[in-house]
C-alpha cells in the first residue's frame, strides 16, 4: 500500500513501513520548523508535533536492528540495509555523529561481499 499520500495520522498507525516512506513522512514535518520559526498560525501545531514524536519512536524502537547495529529497511525487515537511511541527518532526523547512524553508514560503506551496499571498484582514470 502506498503510503506518500496518506495523512500524517494514518501513516503512523501503519504496521509495515519501508524507510523511505517514514524518513520523507518525518521529513515532511518540517512545517512546524517553518511555522515556529516565522511565527504563522499552525492550527493543527499539536496533532503534528505528537505524530511526529510517534513515527520517531516507531522509527528508533522497530527500525533499529541491535543485533546488526544497524537502521533497516522495514519494520519486519531490520536487518535488510537500505541506502534511504543516508538523508536522516540531512532532514534533522538524528545527528550524523549519533552512534546508531555512524553504525548504520559504517555497514553500507561496507562492499556487498561483505555485507554492505557499496562497491570498491576504482574508477577508470586511476587505472
Amino acid at each position: 500500500m502506498p503510503l506518500v499520500g496518506l495523512p500524517l495520522t494514518e501513516v503512523c498507525t501503519a504496521k509495515s513501513l519501508d524507510a523511505r516512506i517514514l524518513i520523507h513522512h518525518f521529513y515532511s514535518l518540517k512545517g512546524l520548523r517553518i511555522a515556529e520559526k516565522r511565527s504563522l498560525p499552525c492550527p493543527n501545531r499539536l496533532q503534528w508535533l505528537a505524530a511526529r514524536d510517534k513515527l520517531y519512536e516507531d522509527i528508533m524502537n522497530q527500525a533499529w536492528n541491535a543485533e546488526k547495529k544497524q537502521f533497516g529497511q522495514s519494520f519486519e525487515e531490520s536487518d535488510v540495509l537500505d541506502s534511504a537511511v543516508l538523508i536522516m541527518p540531512l532532514v534533522f532526523f538524528m545527528q550524523a555523529s549519533d552512534p546508531r547512524f555512524m553504525s548504520t553508514l559504517e555497514m553500507i560503506m561496507k562492499s556487498p561481499e561483505r555485507g554492505g551496499l557499496t562497491s570498491n571498484v576504482r574508477p577508470l582514470c586511476a587505472l
